[in-house]
């Protein structure tokens, strides 16, 4: 009977019960001379062995449609390993004969199937775990047939699907949503803001192209992103910045308007008076300026009180506003006086509208708690370039038309004359 044992670290010796010394030693001598090369063998075997350990485990979690392509590197990957095993325990068929080349040989011709049936080098998932069903965002990947290769959890949770529905159509998986197949079916690169339908979040979709390395179409990369919270976001954001320019505008309104009249005041008849100006003196056109103030307006709040002097400031404003034309600027200086500048009028033309004003005032009849409130307004008119070309030398031109009108009686329209020239 044949008994091993452990003689050395590095090697074995058989030794035979009752045989003599002589062939023991012969044994040993042997057994010294192959120890090493069956070691390296045997560790050969064993990285081989993990090799089809970690190909055994992809195979069985590859996807179904792609199952073929780690089948066919595990069946490559089993022959060298079978061959090892044979030589190592001496069962080659063939002694003397190597059969490492020829097992090299099959393997490669099993690869080469593979690669022609099954498309070996297509798809090489890298760290797929972590990135992609891990991710936030769905994510759905389509063959060049719109055969789905893969799909995240975060895409089944979205199309509610259970499983993942690998080789199947995408139309079918998405026969819910006709319209959305119907938009995105042959694109082959796009990105859209939609939804599925109501009760669906509003999703950023992007579709991107995979090609091959010779430019061919392979496939899809869909990919979308839910911005429900964004797009509500968004409008919040838009809703706030609407409202602080509807109240910007307001402020800016409150401060040129005259809160009493509604009419333009001092402030903005100073930021644009010399605008005005300077653009008819390019343009070659005439400014007149009229200005107006209530006769005896103090003797009227003495008498009726200042609730009745508002309502009269504030029917000579609406008068304006009514009669005014669009591009005239019409405001109120403060306490009874107010100005119009009528661009493009000469001081004949703003004489005549100053006047129908004027009358048209002083036929207005108010009634202020059952009393009868009648009041008349004196008028001054200049105009630009002939009596000034400044803002502020025009204002006092007006001024002193409008001191003459009252001077000469009130209730009446002065309108200011041409400056003589100098004698030669």
């Amino acid at each position: 009977m044949i008994k091993p044992q452990k003689l050395a670290a590095d090697h074995l010796v058989v030794c035979a019960q009752g045989q003599p010394a002589s062939a023991v030693a012969k044994n040993q001598t042997l057994d010294a001379r192959i120890s090493r090369p069956q070691r390296s063998e045997i560790e050969k075997v064993g990285l081989l062995l993990i090799g089809v350990i970690i190909l055994a485990r992809a195979f069985l979690r590859a996807p179904r449609l792609y199952r073929g392509q780690a089948g066919t590197l595990l069946l490559g990957a089993l022959l060298p390993w079978a061959s090892n095993i044979v030589s190592l325990l001496g069962g080659n068929p063939f002694p003397g004969l190597d059969l490492t080349p020829i097992v090299f040989t099959v393997t490669g011709l099993v690869f080469a199937w593979g690669l022609m049936s099954f498309r070996l080098l297509d798809i090489v998932p890298v760290a797929r775990d972590l990135l992609v069903e891990r991710m936030s965002d769905g994510v759905l990947v389509l063959d060049a047939q719109n055969r789905i290769v893969d799909i995240n959890p975060a895409a089944r949770n979205l199309l509610g699907l259970e499983a993942a529905p690998i080789g199947q159509p995408v139309q079918a998986v998405l026969a819910r949503w006709p319209e959305v197949v119907a938009r995105f079916l042959d694109v082959a690169e796009a990105q859209a803001e939609l939804t599925f339908d109501e009760g669906h979040p509003y999703l950023d979709v992007r579709i991107a192209p995979l090609r091959d390395q010779k430019g061919h179409l392979t496939g899809r990369l869909i990919v979308w992103r839910d911005i429900t919270e964004l797009r509500a976001a968004n409008r919040l954001l838009s809703a706030r910045l609407e409202e602080i320019a509807r109240l910007h505008t307001q402020l800016r309104e409150q401060a040129i308007r005259d809160p009493l009249t509604g009419l333009f005041n001092r402030r903005y008849l100073d930021e644009t008076f010399d605008r005005e100006l300077a653009r008819a003196e390019r343009d070659g056109f005439p400014v007149s300026v009229v200005m107006l103030d209530i006769d005896h307006f103090k003797q009227l709040n003495d008498t009726f009180g200042h609730a009745a002097g508002d309502r009269v400031l504030r029917a000579l404003a609406d008068l304006l506003q009514a009669q005014t034309r669009h591009g005239d600027i019409a405001c109120r200086l403060g306490g009874e006086e107010f100005v119009v500048v009528m661009p493009g009028a000469t001081a004949e033309v703003a004489g005549q509208r100053a006047d129908g004003w004027r009358q048209a005032f002083a036929d207005e009849a108010l009634v202020f708690n059952e009393q009868r409130v009648q009041a008349t307004v004196s008028v001054g008119v200049a105009t630009a370039p002939e009596h000034g070309r400044q803002g502020a030398a025009l204002l006092d031109a007006v001024d002193r038309a409008l001191y003459a009108a009252k001077a000469a009686g009130r209730n009446r329209v002065h309108v200011l004359a041409a400056a003589r020239p100098p004698d030669p």
